[in-house]
Formats: structure tokens, sequence, C-alpha cells
């Protein structure tokens, strides 16, 4: 499955993730879980394991869910949490 296959590492004030497949036109989503408020969106393409690093310097303390969708609809979510 997905998670087999995809790494997400939280640094400082970056989100950054790798996929160790090659994945085209994914669509990576983070909202707030508190008010579901979408912070940012992008569709990307993972090739040659190459990482996609969000910033996330300007968001608030809280948690936010991390989605990861594919052109088939298959999807897989995770939390992370800014203190």
């Amino acid at each position: 499955g997905l998670g087999d296959v995809y790494k997400r590492q939280l640094q400082d004030t970056q989100v950054v993730i790798t996929f160790y497949v090659d994945l085209s036109d994914a669509t990576v989503t983070i909202a707030s879980e508190e008010n579901n408020q979408e912070m940012e969106e992008r569709t990307i393409s993972f090739i040659d394991s190459a990482p996609e690093v969000f910033n996330i310097s300007g968001y608030s303390k809280g948690t936010y869910i991390i989605t990861i969708t594919t052109p088939r609809g298959t999807y897989l979510s995770g939390l992370f949490r800014i203190e």
C-alpha cells in the first residue's frame, strides 16, 4: 500500500515527503484538523525519490492533517502537530 512506499519527515519549519516509487499527479493537501481550513494543496509527481518540501513556518500551533491522493482516488493521510 501507499504507506509502504513513502516517508514523511517533520524538520523544524518543513514537512518533507519522499516516495520510493514513481507516482504521477498525486494531490497533497495540508489542512487544519481544528477547523478543516486548507493550508496548502499541490498536485505533484514523485519521480526518482525526489523529496517534496512544504514550508510550514507560517502555520499556527495545532494539529494538521496531510493527505496524499492518487489519480485513482486511493489516499493516505496522517497527522502532525505544531506546539
